[in-house]
This record gives C-alpha cells, structure tokens and sequence, in this order.
C-alpha cells in the first residue's frame, strides 16, 4: 500500500526532472551556435498588440565575406529572413528558432520577412 502511493508521488518528479533535461540539452546547441556567429540579431516583436513595431534589433549591419550572422527569433510568431533579391532565405524561423548566413560576395543585401514585409534590415558586406 505505502510502495503503490509512493510510486504515484514519485513518478510526477521523474517526468518533471526529465522534462527539465530535456529543456537544457535543447538549449545547448543554440549557445553554442551563437558562441559560433559573428554577428547575433534578435528577431523582436515589442508589442504582441502593435505588429508594425516589430523588426530587427540591429536592422542594419555591416560585416566582412565570410562571417556569419546569426537571427535568432525571439517572438511569438514565425518570421523569415528572405533577401529582397532572393539570394538567400531561412524558411519560416519558429519561436526559438534561428537562422545563419555567410555572405561569400561584398555588396548590400537587403532583406525582409515574407508573412511581415514592414519587417527589413540590410547587410553591408565588404570583401573580407
């Protein structure tokens, strides 16, 4: 009787200290990804009730060819990263989500996120 009722008590923990696991190793590979990038920049959505508000933390960013960008999604929503001359795009980026690029060519790309066109940043590449 007390062994039954203590498996019930304990089995709730179990799940909660594997789920709480399962959270950290998720983590993991993302900070190590960012640790990787030379650029990070946050997809930020400010006001879940003024979506015009929403964009890029750093919507303008000069790098050299090479070096990678990092968007990491911050919001609530999917976004994209699609280049306005089509050169390159993340598919859609949950919640969580991230997406890198490295531009091999110097040049200005701009950029935008398809479901939110107001959405738009540039990269300044220069030759490396």
């Amino acid at each position: 009787m007390w062994t039954s009722r203590f498996r019930r008590i304990r089995r709730p923990w179990q799940l909660a200290f594997i789920a709480c696991i399962a959270l950290v190793a998720a983590a993991i590979p993302a900070a190590t990804m960012a640790q990787d990038a030379d650029f990070t920049v946050n997809i930020i959505e400010p006001s879940a009730s003024d979506p015009t508000s929403w964009g890029f933390d750093t919507p303008s960013l000069s790098a050299s060819a090479g070096q990678t960008i990092m968007w990491t999604n911050t919001g609530t929503q999917a976004h994209t990263i699609t280049a306005d001359d089509n050169s390159f795009d993340s598919g859609s980026i949950d919640p969580g989500g991230t997406f890198s690029f490295s531009p091999t060519a110097a040049g200005t790309f701009a950029y935008h996120c398809t479901p939110h066109p107001w959405m738009k940043g540039t990269i300044t590449v220069d030759g490396g």
